[in-house]
């Protein structure tokens, strides 16, 4: 039997080792990495406020044809309950399916008096009402990218990625009629080191995640950070 994972987003903290402590900083570099290349974003709801998966505890809670049947055979075959779940959580699109957290009130806001149909997380900070008061949230650095997004420089320039440079950094170029752009991300728990290969950078640093230092010829990258450069 086959699950499909569709998420595309962070799941709760303590199912995934130290994520938590760089939540805001992948959200923010991922969505840096992916909406300034080519083509038209697509956002799914929630990741713009680095929303979490719902986690299930029992099978019964998940609406996904065959999950039950999956759980059966697997506890069969030997799995323990926890083994079982955590399976039927990382595959299962019900984890991504939870409401919009509009507050961290009862619903999350959502309705007003009726419990929602599906699982769902209620977080402080992670919601939009709190995010709307924070400069520095996700929420807001999401406008600002999407902003950058509908330059002619992002929207129609030329792309082109520097496959030569350290394993856990993607970088890529932009350019039109002249202008270009260099993307720069991070995806380590370490500070990398970007050494620049075009006499065109640095130019300004338009956006930056996370703690990012840049000279005439490197970029330092602190944990899952990132920054775009327009010359």
């Amino acid at each position: 039997m086959l699950f499909w994972n569709n998420h595309g987003r962070p799941r709760a903290p303590q199912k995934y080792g130290d994520m938590e402590e760089y939540r805001d900083e992948t959200a923010k570099t991922m969505a840096t990495l992916l909406y300034l290349q080519r083509g038209i974003p697509i956002i799914y709801y929630g990741e713009e406020i680095g929303m979490n998966n719902s986690w299930f505890d029992d099978p019964g809670n998940v609406t996904d044809s065959g999950v039950r049947e999956f759980y059966n055979s697997a506890r069969e075959y030997g799995w323990s309950h926890e083994e079982a779940m955590k399976n039927i959580n990382l595959t299962t699109r019900d984890g991504s399916r939870g409401i919009m957290q509009w507050t961290d009130d009862k619903y999350a806001d959502f309705t007003d008096d009726a419990d929602p149909w599906i699982k769902y997380n209620r977080e402080s900070n992670y919601n939009v009402r709190d995010q709307e008061k924070d400069e520095n949230s996700i929420l807001h650095y999401y406008r600002k990218l999407l902003d950058l997004k509908k330059t002619n420089l992002f929207k129609d320039g030329d792309w082109s990625l520097d496959d030569e440079t350290k394993e856990n950094l993607y970088v890529y170029e932009r350019t039109y009629q002249g202008q270009k752009g260099l993307v720069c991300c991070n995806f380590s728990s370490e500070t990398e080191t970007y050494q620049i290969k075009s006499s065109d950078f640095p130019g300004e640093m338009v956006l930056s995640v996370g703690e990012v230092d840049v000279t005439d010829t490197e970029i330092t990258l602190g944990p899952y950070s990132s920054c775009v450069l327009v010359n």
